[in-house]
């Protein structure tokens, strides 16, 4: 078995497509009231997708922005959600997409999440947001902007398909977050096409003086399915992981640096995912908490990316309230069956250790969501002797410098307001 084609890698011709965004929300009962035993929600973070347009087509786009007409929500039901969300514990909002900067309106959202106390952050890909716009974001309240950048400026624009002056538009945006004192991150999607590129990123990352240098590992969803050949491997994963711990070395003490997981491994210590909260916890976790939540641009509401395109959404808030559509939503338990161990999984000694992998990266193979996770290195069930690795939820981060596990990149930092 090599280290690229491993269990990890997943060729094209083995993916299921199934329905792309034909799932249909279930709808709240007229009348319907929440059971007086039904627990509290507590609410930490929102992705709010306020639109799925977007400028470009990047090839791997895992929610496949541009290809579908969703009715984006309207500006009131936008800052009414903010605020339903705020008294159910919200402490963090992330405004992307598709590309946010797109609506005229986003100034208005950050303002108004600003006003609640919120931590604000837009995620983009700097090419349509001028030093004027950001300035008037900042004074808006915005406390963070993240940047995609997945490679130098030949491998960024044709991965992102932005030639020829995306990636010099993009990283005029960065020095201008940097210049006008926002809080900076450069995060890339790594895959085997830029991998060689991930440290000569992060060094210019420490050069041009961003806080925070994040890396996802890139998988076959949405439009990612084209590049499933690409998906780094476990062995080179680790590898990349180990490389940039190296580098960090010699970077600035104030630069931050974020992986994902990816994988735990059997011949290193046990991950501690007990304090873990929000995205990275695993399936099997779906119904202890609600502290991590999705809006889709039409109102859909998910509690994983991996679910965004193919999976059912647990409600959606278009036209009813987020609370009462979340209770509905515990009590229906949509997606029980992904919390215990299914397929393979039932009889394996380790899947306490595992925690059984990831039911998005199962369907992406299978087709369907309660096989095994195909990245599992375990060949026999059954057997008593541990694999090389288990695979881990996809979102699950890590600190490079420190080691700190994180559901969210804010966890794995120590910050307070995404924990």
């Amino acid at each position: 078995m090599s280290a690229v084609t491993g269990p990890a890698f997943v060729p094209v011709e083995h993916l299921v497509h199934s329905g792309l965004y034909e799932q249909r929300p279930p709808a709240l009962p007229k009348n319907w009231t929440a059971p007086e035993d039904m627990r509290a929600i507590r609410l930490h973070e929102l992705d709010l997708y306020v639109t799925m347009n977007c400028n470009i087509r990047c090839d791997f786009c895992n929610v496949r922005a541009g290809e579908y007409s969703h009715r984006d929500l309207p500006l009131p039901r936008i800052l009414s959600l903010i605020e339903e969300a705020c008294a159910l514990g919200l402490e963090e909002v992330h405004f992307l997409g598709g590309e946010p900067t797109m609506r005229k309106d986003l100034e208005d959202m950050v303002v108004f999440a600003a006003s609640l106390g919120l931590h604000t952050r837009i995620i983009t890909n700097g090419m349509l947001l001028p030093r004027e716009r950001l300035a008037r974001l900042i004074d808006s309240g915005l406390g963070e902007v993240m940047i995609s950048v997945d490679g130098l400026e030949e491998t960024h624009n044709r991965m992102r398909q932005c030639a020829p002056d995306g990636w010099r538009k993009t990283l005029a945006c960065v020095r201008d977050a940097i210049s006008l004192g926002l809080r900076t991150r450069i995060s890339a999607v790594a895959y085997e096409e830029n991998y060689d590129e991930i440290v000569p990123l992060l060094r210019l990352t420490n050069a041009i003086g961003a806080q925070i240098f994040s890396v996802f590992l890139g998988s076959p969803l949405g439009r990612g399915r084209e590049k499933a050949g690409a998906v780094i491997g476990p062995f080179r994963w680790r590898a990349l992981q180990e490389e940039v711990l190296r580098e960090s070395d010699s970077l600035r003490p104030d630069l931050e640096v974020v992986m994902e997981q990816g994988f735990a491994w059997t011949d290193l210590p046990p991950l501690d995912r007990a304090a873990i909260k929000g995205r990275g916890t695993g399936c099997n976790t779906l119904l202890d908490d609600f502290d991590y939540l999705i809006v889709r641009s039409d109102g859909n509401v998910y509690q994983c990316v991996f679910f965004m395109t193919e999976g059912r959404p647990i409600g959606n808030i278009a036209g009813q309230p987020l609370e009462e559509t979340l209770q509905y939503a515990l009590q229906l338990a949509t997606y029980r069956p992904f919390t215990v161990p299914q397929d393979r999984c039932s009889s394996c000694l380790h899947q306490v250790d595992c925690g059984t992998g990831c039911r998005g990266y199962a369907h992406l193979l299978s087709g369907n969501w309660l096989k095994t996770d195909p990245r599992c290195g375990k060949r026999e069930p059954r057997a008593a002797d541990a694999p090389p690795w288990y695979p881990v939820c996809p979102i699950l981060k890590r600190n490079v410098r420190s080691g700190r596990l994180g559901g969210s990149t804010e966890q794995a930092l120590e910050r307070s307001h995404a924990i």
